[in-house]
């Protein structure tokens, strides 16, 4: 096994990595955050290597908060496909600041398709690099079973050519305030389902964001839940069990 830590606000660090996979890494960062400027710097930290990237990917807002996420599915895509499937985002550290790190096992190469499913700010969700198909279905459950109502859809501004929409939710579903919270993960749950159905297998839920917010007692806290990463599969078998398992951690 080995491990991808989201690091500050701009970092990237790999431990216990196999050599191989420090190239198909770095390559990842290269090719798709090229439109923000890059690689800024790297070096050998701890036994392990650590790339900082332009701009600040895990402390942002719209456009760059979309790419980091994208980042994200492009980095597990690729590893896949050389037979290093993510298990699980694991949170080592209470610090506010502080990201998942992704836990990677070697298993049977794949190459498939990965969407992103992104709850932004307090009343926001956003669907990324997500098939036309499915997007429909995930409106209609919005729209469904979220009983305040949606109040706008947007596509977002994005590069590289990578889709994004965004719906902007009536009342605050990621503050956990009033009767939302309820409403809110049975909507999800919702997804979950239809996505499943479609099989799409969730592979990731995990935290690259850095911000947070204060309460009116001047207590912090996380300004982003998780974000979700699912991955196509062709057997339902494979959805929920089968030769490769993989961890899902709910947050």
């Amino acid at each position: 096994m080995f491990s991808i830590s989201l690091n500050g606000t701009d970092g990237v660090r790999l431990i216990n990595y196999p050599a191989n996979m420090q190239s198909v890494v770095q390559q990842v960062l290269v090719d798709n955050w090229a439109w923000r400027g890059g690689v800024a710097s790297e070096r050998e930290f701890y036994g392990g290597y650590e790339y900082k990237l332009n701009g600040n990917p895990w402390w942002s807002e719209e456009k760059e908060s979309i790419m980091a996420r994208y980042l994200i599915l492009k980095l597990l895509e690729a590893l896949q496909g050389y037979g290093w499937h993510v298990i699980g985002g694991f949170d080592v550290s209470r610090r506010l600041t502080t990201k998942s790190t992704l836990i990677f096992q070697q298993s049977a190469p794949m190459k498939t398709p990965l969407l992103c499913i992104s709850a932004s700010g307090s009343d926001k969700l956003r669907f990324i690099n997500t098939p036309d198909a499915e997007l429909s279905i995930m409106r209609e459950i919005m729209h469904k079973h979220w009983p305040k109502k949606i109040s706008a859809e947007k596509r977002k501004d994005t590069a590289l050519g990578v889709s994004c929409v965004q719906f902007k939710m009536n009342g605050t579903p990621w503050h956990g305030e009033d009767d939302d919270k309820y409403y809110a993960r049975s909507m999800m749950c919702f997804l979950l389902q239809a996505l499943s159905k479609r099989s799409w297998k969730p592979v990731l839920s995990a935290d690259v964001s850095a911000q947070y917010d204060k309460d009116d007692d001047d207590e912090k806290y996380p300004k982003d839940v998780h974000s979700w990463w699912f991955m196509k599969v062709e057997s339902p078998d494979e959805l929920w069990g089968g030769s490769t398992q993989y961890g899902f951690l709910m947050h």
